[in-house]
């Protein structure tokens, strides 16, 4: 059997001139999560044919309707297996792959918002979209920016968030830290009648909070503002 690192070439006993191509397996990870693949060469060595051409999950493909949900291929190839979960997931209930919500009952507060219709700032981080937190700017002109924060449980590596809210079908911006986003709207229904951004941080960024903005930063608005939250959640695990 010829081999070279990890790789391993069959027919184990057929030399160049009789055999009209090889496999060669390779059980190193060149894919994500660490999956071997399989090619055909020709008796000159050149590729004919190779696993990567037919894998669903080449070029670190999702599975549709859960990004955290690993991707692997069926047992024939063609298709997507999404049975596991990325780590550190795992399935709930419903099948889809969820982990601690690290900022459930963390400490919230808004900066430049005033709270409206008696709601307050934790109402966005209790587990519950009919409790809201609604504030109100009234600052017409430069900054300060107005925005919500919770509080994370020291540096947590953030993999997962979802803001979960009314934000009028404008661009939300958000912050991880100090790194500044702008969530994908998901057109799901799964909020309700509230709208749901979701951002996904493949690696995933050490932040010990999370903002929502009221207003597109480092931009001058001359009409009160206002952010209207139902709940974020954030999924992660500890730096």
């Amino acid at each position: 059997m010829e081999s070279d690192l990890n790789s391993h070439t069959y027919p184990e006993n057929a030399g160049e001139a009789n055999a009209p191509f090889k496999l060669r397996v390779f059980d190193f990870g060149v894919h994500r999560w660490y999956w071997s693949y399989a090619a055909i060469e020709n008796k000159h060595g050149l590729p004919a044919w190779s696993t990567l051409d037919v894998n669903p999950c080449t070029n670190q493909a999702v599975c549709p309707g859960d990004p955290l949900a690993l991707c692997r291929p069926n047992a024939d190839w063609t298709g997507q297996d999404c049975t596991a979960c990325k780590p550190p997931y795992f399935k709930d209930a419903n099948g889809k792959c969820v982990g601690v919500n690290l900022a459930l009952g963390r400490p919230a507060s808004s900066f430049w918002l005033v709270p409206e219709q008696s709601t307050l700032p934790a109402n966005a981080v209790d587990g519950n979209l009919v409790t809201t937190f609604i504030g109100g700017n009234q600052i017409i002109g430069p900054p300060p920016y107005p925005y919500w924060q919770v509080n994370l449980d020291g540096l947590t590596n953030v993999a997962h968030v979802e803001f979960i809210g009314s934000f009028g079908y404008n661009t939300l911006y958000v912050n991880v830290g100090y790194a500044p986003y702008t969530p994908v709207t998901y057109y799901d229904n799964s909020a309700g009648l509230f709208e749901r951004r979701i951002l996904d941080l493949d690696p995933p960024v050490p932040a010990n909070f999370i903002q929502v903005h009221a207003q597109i930063q480092n931009f001058y608005y001359p009409t009160p503002l206002r952010l209207t939250l139902a709940e974020v959640i954030v999924y992660g695990s500890p730096a």
